[in-house]
């Protein structure tokens, strides 16, 4: 339901240059604690993979080496005569579950672009984790034994230091071979906190009786196979399996493994074509309010994303604001394990914002919160990170 006669007024309290600003005094803080070094270039390569047709692959971008990253453009592409559509993207930082890596990714045929920022500079720092998993469909009439590229294109891409300078790149790509008997589609709910015997729900191809789970870190109490794309897990301990590796072995020694997200379900898609293409990557932190504005550019929009990684329903309140007060409000409810993404506009009736006044989110749950800064003439679409304070 809408609320309020609104006015077409707005202020941003997160941009590029902010994030920059804020990250300068890193570098020293890093070389301080001992913190990865940022004197020399970025080593990234693209993982080889295999799935079988019909199934479903994660393209991982990995870093040979730790690097402190504040803002980065990876530019992927694949062929689309073996690999389908792009079911999901998921950014692994250091601090697990308390990443603060978020990212928006642009999805085109054969490809995607996608754009990240952690205003901590800890995403690229985590050894033995790769940064990047887009989770992508293998087609059904993918020939067995065909091959597909996996590229990072160096030339479209960016990776910038905690002082939002960039570095120098060396990039190798990966391939894919379509393969095998076994894939794991989607690991449900593969975020948010899980009490000790909690149901986890493994999906996938090529599952038989006898298969056995392993989740990283996490004691399994039981499997119980429910058919070839099913099973389900329970935990024996709470745990939050973001970022976490999970290996389904087969009694016949096939095996397949993916690292966990949760993979929210839409509650349909905005009416803005480049909002549409955009999965909004959130970091798994949840919070109960933010506040947001619109971008410098007045050719841009502004989006707002929210999941809720909760097993119970959240209400949503989203004002418009100026110094004088409410300008005007809606609600909306976000069951459990859904995620939105939508134009401020689309949410307030076709309201366009202006420079003196601001977006306050709040919820009756913890959300995973995250602003979307679109130019639909050059088909960008930058994440920004909401202040949990007031600006």
């Amino acid at each position: 339901m809408m609320h309020g006669k609104l006015q077409r007024r707005v202020w941003l309290s997160t941009d590029l240059f902010r994030v920059l600003c804020f990250s300068a005094g890193i570098l020293l803080t890093a070389a301080k604690s001992g913190a990865p070094d940022v004197s020399t270039g970025v080593s990234l390569k693209v993982l080889n993979s295999s799935a079988p047709p019909g199934g479903t692959m994660q393209l991982m971008v990995a870093l040979t080496e730790p690097k402190p990253i504040i803002i980065s453009r990876a530019a992927v592409s694949f062929d689309p005569t073996v690999l389908g559509d792009v079911r999901g993207v998921a950014l692994y930082g250091a601090n697990g579950a308390s990443s603060d890596a978020a990212g928006a990714a642009v999805m085109s045929p054969g490809g995607l672009t996608i754009r990240t920022t952690s205003p901590s500079a800890s995403f690229g720092t985590a050894p033995g984790v790769p940064i990047v998993a887009v989770t992508i469909a293998v087609r059904p009439d993918a020939v067995p034994g065909a091959h597909a590229s996996l590229v990072l294109d160096p030339a479209a891409s960016l990776w910038l230091d905690p002082t939002g300078q960039p570095y120098p790149q060396q990039v190798k790509s990966g391939t894919f071979e379509v393969g095998g008997s076994v894939s794991i589609d989607d690991v449900f709910p593969g975020g948010g906190f899980l009490l000790p015997g909690s149901t986890v729900t493994v999906r996938g191809a090529g599952f038989q009786p006898g298969t056995v789970v392993e989740i990283d870190g996490v004691p399994i109490a039981s499997v119980n196979f429910v058919s070839s794309t099913q099973l389900d897990v329970v935990i024996a301990e709470g745990a939050d399996l973001y970022g976490r590796r999970v290996t389904a072995k087969n009694p016949d020694l096939s095996r397949a493994a993916y690292f966990s997200y949760l993979r929210a379900s839409w509650l349909g898609r905005s009416t803005r074509p480049l909002l549409a293409a955009t999965d909004p990557i959130f970091s798994p932190v949840a919070i109960s309010s933010a506040f947001l504005g619109p971008p410098p550019d007045p050719a841009a929009f502004l989006a707002l994303a929210l999941q809720n990684p909760n097993a119970d329903p959240s209400d949503v309140t989203i004002e418009l604001r100026s110094a004088a007060g409410v300008i005007a409000s809606t609600a909306i409810t976000l069951p459990p394990r859904t995620r939105i993404s939508r134009e401020v506009s689309e949410l307030l009736s076709g309201i366009t914002l202006e420079s003196s006044s601001f977006l306050l989110v709040r919820s009756t749950l913890p959300l995973q919160m995250l602003g979307l800064i679109g130019n639909e003439a050059s088909g960008t679409v930058e994440p920004v990170v909401p202040s949990v304070a007031f600006p």
